[in-house]
């Protein structure tokens, strides 16, 4: 929903009613930027895939908590920084040493990807907070919590910037441009 207000407040000045709550015309709206139209089974199952890591790596705490009191390293934001700030650089390394047109076709679903990974891994923090999180040597509320806003506000950043990278990709439409092609 952010990301609709966003790019709402970016491209209007003037707004209706409708434009603002409409709910049943904002969500399949938004699912269907995130998505993308090009593919929309491969877009399901790259967001399905990067939800299923996300959900793995909070898993890994549950290995480690019979030697470790609390799982503070698990649910940390830390797996979603190192995503932020690695996305782009491991993307073009796979790319580069391998040359598959399915790799291709997958990292280029980069919303759905951040997106999956992003909301699983703070679903999954808050469910092992809430499951586990009466006992004192676990992790806290605020914890979770804190961790949560960092890791949607880097989703958030991130997609922000991918629609950015996109949107200047496209060759402007300049006005009158039509005529010059009569």
């Amino acid at each position: 929903m952010v990301l609709y207000y966003h790019h709402l407040f970016k491209q209007k000045d003037e707004f209706y009613k409708e434009d603002l709550i409409a709910l049943e015309h904002i969500l399949p709206n938004v699912i269907k930027r995130l998505i993308g139209e090009d593919n929309p089974f491969l877009s399901y199952g790259v967001l399905v895939l990067a939800a299923v890591i996300a959900w793995l790596t909070t898993l890994l705490g549950g290995i480690f908590e019979e030697v470790h009191s609390g799982s503070y390293f698990f649910h940390s934001c830390i797996f979603m920084v190192a995503l932020f700030f690695g996305y782009d650089p491991m993307k073009e390394s796979i790319l580069r040493k391998w040359k598959f047109p399915v790799l291709d076709q997958i990292f280029r679903k980069d919303k759905a990807i951040i997106f999956g990974f992003g909301v699983m891994l703070t679903a999954a923090n808050f469910a092992a907070w809430g499951v586990h999180g009466s006992y004192p040597q676990n992790v806290s509320f605020f914890w979770v919590f804190f961790n949560g806003l960092i890791t949607i506000g880097l989703v958030l950043v991130k997609i922000i910037k991918i629609e950015g990278e996109v949107e200047l990709e496209k060759p402007a439409e300049v006005p009158g441009d039509e005529d010059l092609n009569a």
